[in-house]
Parts: C-alpha cells; structure tokens; sequence
C-alpha cells in the first residue's frame, strides 16, 4: 500500500513540475546592452534589461565619465560624473519585446558644473533625481543580438538650482539577449 501512495505521489510531482509552457521556454529574458553613442562622448553607458513577458520589461543602465571630473573646462558636452537610471519598457512590437516602444525612466545623476550650454541655464552642478519618458525602436536578430535607438528627457526635481532641470536620455545600443 505505501509503495503504491509513493508511486501516486512521484506521478503527481512529476507531471506538475512546471507550470511553463513550451513557448515561455523559448523566450530569452536577459539582455545587456551598451551604448555606443555614449562612447564618443567619454561617457559609456552600460544596461542590463529583463523580460517581464512579451510585451513589458524593465532594466537599470549605467553611465558614468571617464574623464577627470574636478576639471570644469571638458570636452564632455554631458557634463555628467554617473547616472543610475532604472526603467520600464512598453513594447509595441510582433517579436518578443521588440520594435515600438514607450519608456518610463527614474534618473539619478551627478553633474559638473555647467556654464549654460543647455538651455541657457548655468548652475554649479550637484545630485538630481527625476522622472521621463522615452520612446525608440528595438530590432533583434533571430541569433538574439539586439539593436536600439532612443529618445527621450527626464525632469529633474531636486536641487533644480545646482543641477539642470532637464535631463536628456538618447542612445544607440547594441547587445545581445541570453
């Protein structure tokens, strides 16, 4: 009798061992990604995304400068020392979270002083934190690797007189899903 109530349960167990189904098992929902816009100006970004399901995600990318950040007089146009921005994705695509999508963003940022290339606004830079909204396109091989482009301005809402009150958000990225 308890070798059978054993076999009935191993065979409950077994046929319930996953709730998956043979198309989420094929869906990759990991990706990193770099932006290679950000390059040129001495300022890589790198992002990490995951897949909520076809049509959601989320992600954190990181920025920062390579550049000596105590000189006020750079090359970099940003005049940023690091940002931290999580986000979340909407997208609009036939593929698995690709093509049209809508983004809201939440960026932490340090930034240099500025002189007022930006909208004519001169402040002695600081930490800002604020919200935004993107939009871009995401194009994806069959091997899984990944091409994007976006768009998109944040407003910050703390220390507005040290910081600028707009934060841009573009790049040009290139990663691959795993």
């Amino acid at each position: 009798m308890k070798k059978i109530i054993l076999v009935i349960i191993l065979f409950t167990f077994s046929n319930s061992y996953s709730q998956k189904t043979k198309d989420s098992l094929k869906i990759k929902k990991n990706e990193f990604k770099v932006n290679v816009a950000s390059f040129i100006d001495k300022y890589p970004e790198f992002t990490y995304e995951r897949l909520i399901n076809d049509e959601t995600a989320f992600g954190l990318s990181i920025g920062f400068s390579i550049e000596n950040n105590t000189d006020t007089e750079t090359d970099n146009t940003t005049n940023y020392n690091f940002s931290i921005i999580p986000y979340y994705r909407f997208f609009f695509g036939k593929k698995p979270a690709a093509g049209f999508f809508i983004e809201a963003n939440a960026p932490l940022f340090s930034q240099k002083y500025i002189d007022g290339s930006f909208f004519n606004n001169q402040s002695e830079g600081g930490l800002g934190f604020g919200l935004g909204l993107s939009i871009g396109g995401k194009f994806m091989t069959k091997s899984g690797w990944i091409g994007e482009i976006y768009s998109g301005l944040a407003r910050s809402f703390i220390n507005t007189d040290k910081v600028r009150q707009l934060y841009p958000r573009a790049g040009i990225t290139i990663g691959k899903r795993f």
